[in-house]
């Protein structure tokens, strides 16, 4: 069983900038880009978790979003379903940091 909910914060900007959390952008996984991350998770710098769901980097309003609470959190690092969501404890900031796949700081956005 995950723990997860322990160590998640929503942000409330996250929900303001990438919409509700848990939300799906396509009704099924190969209507996505090849720049959707599925099942996306949010950390920031600190390894909490301040978001998660559906990412397509291709979309506008994903990337604005992601600058714009970057400015306000700080580093943002998105790990995908797998890595992001199944830990049985608290993840370090050098675990997000090391398997992340895009990483959102000092308004540039970074793909691994």
């Amino acid at each position: 069983m995950s723990l997860d909910w322990k160590f998640i914060r929503i942000s409330d900007a996250a929900n303001e900038y990438l919409g509700i959390a848990g939300r799906m952008s396509y009704a099924s996984k190969s209507m996505g880009s090849a720049e959707t991350i599925f099942n996306a998770n949010v950390f920031n710098y600190k390894a909490e978790k301040v978001w998660f769901g559906d990412l397509d980097l291709e979309r506008w309003s994903f990337r604005t979003g992601l600058l714009r609470l970057s400015e306000e959190e700080g580093p943002l690092y998105v790990l995908s379903e797998l890595d992001g969501r199944f830990q049985k404890e608290m993840p370090t900031p050098g675990y997000v940091k090391a398997v992340a796949a895009v990483t959102v700081q000092n308004g540039v956005i970074t793909h691994s």
